[in-house]
């Protein structure tokens, strides 16, 4: 794998969102894994970096570099399929 640098996994969750809660443990566990940065994004307080992103619905997990999404997922994933996504998607940066 290439090296990651610069990439940090990013979980965009909302309040009172069930499939959020669920997300950003998982989200959590994959850039340990991958040994990359991790953030959570609340929605409601960061819409603005949202629309900057293109992030347009909660729950999502991105991949972001150099201040831009370059991967997005969205609803919730199981961390084996979410790992997976991530590291299809880290082979193209």
């Amino acid at each position: 794998m290439k090296t990651n640098d610069g990439v940090t996994l990013a979980a965009v969750y909302g309040g009172g969102c069930a499939a959020c809660d669920m997300v950003l443990p998982v989200a959590d566990a994959v850039a340990r894994t991958l040994g990359i940065p991790f953030t959570r994004i609340d929605a409601e307080k960061c819409g603005k970096l949202l629309n900057g992103l293109g992030i347009t619905r909660v729950p999502a997990v991105a991949l972001i570099k150099d201040g831009k999404a370059v991967a997005e997922c969205y609803g919730y994933q199981p961390e084996e399929i979410l790992l997976i996504w991530a590291e299809e998607k880290l082979k193209s940066l």
